[in-house]
């Protein structure tokens, strides 16, 4: 759908080296087991369908971009799994595309361009923040671009459902989170995801989310029926869809019709880097509000500070982006791709 299988583009920085990672997209593949690999094939093939639809410009139904929005947890996450395996990561991860799906507050913004035709991009999975934290990412197919991002209660208090005034990490279990005096809104606040460029589509998902033995303890158990009224079918815990205008934020349940593109003006539109690079500003929003206290009260050694670095890194890597003159970019890009071409040339 994107072009040649088998050309040589650029997968991010070796941190270590400096070099970068160069190598054709049919070989951008990672370990797995069979179980798993069988178990996803039929979803692959579903969602296949819907972004396809979308790339198309067709009105979708509310259910299909849920599913969306679930092959989008699975690439973001394989994505940061594939991105630790190049980097040579030397612990294992904390969790797996298993455990992440529709597990935390998510969103999808969907973007039309008009600077770029057939290509595949893939812009914040290489960042040092996505390592850490991978909550954020944009995925480039051709002239349309998904801007899709997932944390901790990122939507939640701005969609009436449950989340925790206080978060601390837990000193027994790596990587969990103990939580207490749970709140919530009556009504949603507009806009939910505040300062994203106009797009056509752009959808929030507020999830219940869970202890880490799976429970709900600690949420109020008047907030806890409330909530598992408006649960997605028949998948506890996760909310219905609300969908972000320009001057309104609207609820989308199951059964609602199709959903249409709505239309950017020339004015509102945007180059498609501007866009992409969102990726980069939501991730140091990922990470704003982030606690780094134990649950004794102990701070977090040079924790914060170490993420305050890596989000001065995203600032300047977007900058560079933004500020690269458009006919120094495609410069750049052909010159890039001059270099692998004779590299295959050579090698061949």
């Amino acid at each position: 759908m994107t072009g040649d299988p088998s050309r040589v583009v650029s997968h991010g920085y070796n941190w270590k080296t400096g070099k970068q990672f160069e190598f054709s997209f049919d070989s951008f593949k990672f370990p797995s087991c069979g179980a798993c690999n069988a178990r996803y094939s039929s979803f692959e093939g579903e969602a296949k369908k819907v972004v396809e639809a979308i790339c198309k410009k067709e009105a979708v139904s509310p259910d299909d971009y849920v599913l969306l929005l679930d092959w989008l947890d699975k690439v973001r996450i394989g994505l940061w799994l594939g991105h630790r395996y190049l980097q040579g990561a030397t612990w294992p991860p904390s969790f797996a595309i298993d455990s992440r799906i529709g597990v935390k507050d998510r969103m999808v913004a969907v973007y039309t361009i008009g600077d770029h035709q057939l290509g595949l991009n893939v812009y914040g999975a290489e960042s040092r923040i996505f390592h850490w934290k991978p909550s954020v990412f944009s995925l480039r197919v051709n002239n349309i671009l998904f801007l899709n991002a997932s944390w901790d209660w990122m939507c939640a208090s701005r969609c009436g459902f449950p989340y925790p005034k206080v978060v601390r990490h837990s000193k027994s279990v790596h990587g969990a989170l103990v939580l207490a005096q749970f709140t919530q809104r009556r009504k949603v606040v507009h806009p939910v995801i505040p300062q994203l460029m106009k797009s056509c589509v752009t959808l929030c998902q507020p999830i219940l989310q869970r202890q880490v033995d799976g429970s709900n303890s600690g949420v109020p158990s008047e907030m806890l029926t409330e909530t598992l009224r408006s649960q997605w079918r028949d998948r506890p815990g996760i909310g219905p869809l609300f969908r972000q205008f320009k001057a309104e934020t609207e609820r989308v349940d199951p059964g609602d019709p199709p959903i249409e593109f709505d239309s950017v003006s020339i004015r509102e539109a945007n180059r498609a880097i501007d866009i992409a690079t969102q990726a980069y500003s939501l991730q140091n929003e990922s990470i704003s509000s982030d606690t780094y206290t134990y649950e004794d009260g102990t701070p977090m050694n040079n924790r914060e500070a170490f993420m305050s670095a890596l989000a001065r890194i995203n600032t300047r890597t977007m900058r560079i982006f933004r500020t690269t003159p458009k006919a120094t970019y495609e410069q750049l890009m052909r010159d890039a791709a001059a270099r692998r071409l004779e590299k295959r040339r050579k090698g061949g």
